[in-house]
């Protein structure tokens, strides 16, 4: 995680969403197997989650990792082959704003 951390020292808000959400190691390993099997760079991956942390924040509701990193995999899925025409986080809200998260729960 700390190499992660370093990585993305130049960019705080990247920094900050490693440091208070990537503490499990298999969670680590899941995302990055799932960064090296899709066309986004992993800072993409992260402006992703840290818009659906907004959404989720915003819409009083919560889900566990797992879920989340579930959501945002499938959404970079169903870009398909527009995934180079686009960035991931905007993927990810365009989903939520059409679809919202329906393994989230309420607060």
């Amino acid at each position: 995680m700390e190499d992660l951390q370093r990585q993305f020292s130049d960019v705080p808000a990247r920094q900050g969403w490693i440091a208070a959400h990537l503490t499990d190691p298999g969670l680590v390993e899941a995302l990055l197997q799932m960064v090296d099997d899709s066309p986004y760079p992993l800072g993409q991956w992260i402006d992703a989650f840290i818009v659906l942390e907004e959404w989720l924040e915003a819409h009083r509701r919560c889900a566990p990792m797992q879920e989340q990193l579930g959501y945002v995999h499938c959404a970079g899925a169903a870009a398909g082959s527009g995934a180079a025409l686009t960035t991931l986080d905007a993927v990810v809200r365009e989903m939520l704003d059409k679809y919202g998260f329906a393994h989230s729960r309420p607060q």
